[in-house]
């Protein structure tokens, strides 16, 4: 996570306003921004790192940008890229 990721937590029964800005209303949610505060996308609930490694995987690479997830998924179980 640390080579392509700043993780941050956020307490939100202490930053309310950033759980209303990012629209969170369940625990965990998982929100994915650019550099410049952009949303990518977000999950929402626990995922186990067999499911969460190709989310990863597929923001973290920049794919994001040329497909949508399923795609992704369909190419990456192919091991086409």
């Amino acid at each position: 996570l640390n080579e392509k990721f700043v993780s941050v937590k956020v307490d939100i029964g202490q930053h309310g306003d950033l759980a209303r800005l990012y629209m969170v209303s369940a625990l965990p949610t998982i929100w994915f921004l650019t550099s410049e505060g952009e949303g990518i996308g977000r999950i929402f609930g626990y995922h186990p790192p067999r499911a969460f490694l190709p989310v990863l995987e597929y923001i973290g690479d920049g794919y994001y940008k040329k497909m949508v997830f399923e795609d992704f998924m369909r190419t990456r179980g192919k091991g086409k890229r």
